[in-house]
């Protein structure tokens, strides 16, 4: 395990097998996953995990630690998306129910914004479902502006909000 990013209380850290079980729950929940597209099934997010055990690549999930109890709680991390044709790098979240209401997404955004701009990036993306206002309401915090609609393939509308780094 390498940690990839560190906060005051959260740690970004590579995938290893001993993390996978957590990352299978975390996707394949239902209230988790309920405003980006629904559960995924468990065995392909085990395939897809297996595949990023030791990879340590700028644009991808990383599973987020409590530092303190060393307690998966999350899958945040920058991706690189296309949206209406453009290439857009969008900041991600992903965090287990238990962790919602601690200020964790703020803490691991603002260090995703850093890393952004280590990386010299001029522009990181969250793509938002209008409904779900708590991560709206983080995105704000973190300094993202609403641009515009984006409809995607599944025929869903998103909210995709900006910032300039």
């Amino acid at each position: 395990m390498r940690i990839v990013l560190e906060t005051e209380r959260l740690f970004l850290r590579t995938t290893d097998a001993d993390i996978l079980d957590s990352m299978v729950a975390l996707w394949s929940d239902p209230e988790v996953t309920r405003h980006i597209g629904g559960p995924r099934d468990p065995q392909r997010v085990r395939e897809g995990g297996a595949e990023d055990i030791g990879v340590d690549e700028p644009f991808m999930l990383w599973p987020l630690v409590l530092k303190s109890t060393g307690e998966p709680i999350g899958h945040c991390g920058l991706l690189e998306k296309q949206f209406n044709g453009a290439r857009e790098i969008e900041l991600i979240y992903v965090l287990a129910a238990p962790a919602w209401g601690h200020g964790y997404a703020r803490e691991i955004g603002v260090a995703l914004i850093d890393h952004g701009q280590s990386l010299g990036l001029n522009r990181l993306v969250a793509l938002i479902a209008p409904e779900n206002t708590a991560s709206i309401r983080t995105a704000k915090t973190l300094g993202f502006a609403f641009e515009r609609e984006v409809a995607r393939d599944d025929g869903s509308i998103k909210h995709l909000y900006a910032i300039a780094l």
